[in-house]
């Protein structure tokens, strides 16, 4: 007996390649599918990362502005600082010309006399008549030993004729820091005041 398997084989072919054809097309449809999705994926992380980049750009534009502002503070400080410094400088000056004089009066012995006093460019230039050349003598250790003067030099004495009288130069400048103490006469009434 002969079996004829043609058409089974046949149609086993057909079932094989449509079995074939649906994989392909399972495959095809899940590739697709894959694709979009990670597509989709890849979209959704970007969009979110651009939202990231536009807080961070937002925020660093208030940065800027907050460090724009500090700057300008840190000016503004800086020039009332500078203000309040020239005021503090002005404040402890203010008496200082006054208590200049007082001083030069009060380290001149007798029969001294100033005929000019000058100041420039923090140096003090005076000119004088004393009777002797003792008196410039005591009058260069007062001024030496006084806490408001250094420096101290003789520019010049000149004699004036028979009597003995002299003319001198002196040059001497202020103490450089701080303000001195007062000269003793005033610093003797301050003492008596708060007694």
């Amino acid at each position: 007996m002969s079996i004829n398997l043609l058409p089974w084989r046949e149609w086993e072919r057909k079932r094989l390649s449509r079995a074939f054809l649906v994989q392909l097309a399972a495959v095809a449809v899940a590739a697709i599918a894959t694709v979009l999705v990670s597509s989709t994926q890849v979209n959704a992380a970007t969009e979110r990362q651009l939202a990231r980049n536009a807080v961070i750009e937002e925020a660093l534009t208030t940065l800027k502005g907050e460090a724009a502002r500090a700057a300008a503070l840190f000016a503004e400080r800086d020039v009332l600082l500078a203000e309040g410094d020239a005021v503090e400088r002005m404040h402890g000056s203010r008496f200082l010309a006054a208590y200049t004089f007082s001083e030069l009066a009060a380290t001149m012995p007798a029969r001294v006399r100033y005929t000019s006093v000058t100041l420039a460019d923090g140096l003090f230039e005076a000119t004088g008549v004393a009777e002797s050349n003792e008196g410039v003598s005591a009058l260069m250790r007062n001024l030496d030993r006084s806490a408001w003067f250094e420096r101290l030099t003789l520019k010049g004495i000149e004699e004036n004729g028979d009597d003995g009288a002299v003319t001198f130069s002196l040059g001497f400048t202020h103490a450089p820091e701080g303000t001195p103490p007062l000269p003793s006469d005033e610093r003797v009434g301050d003492s008596e005041a708060a007694g």
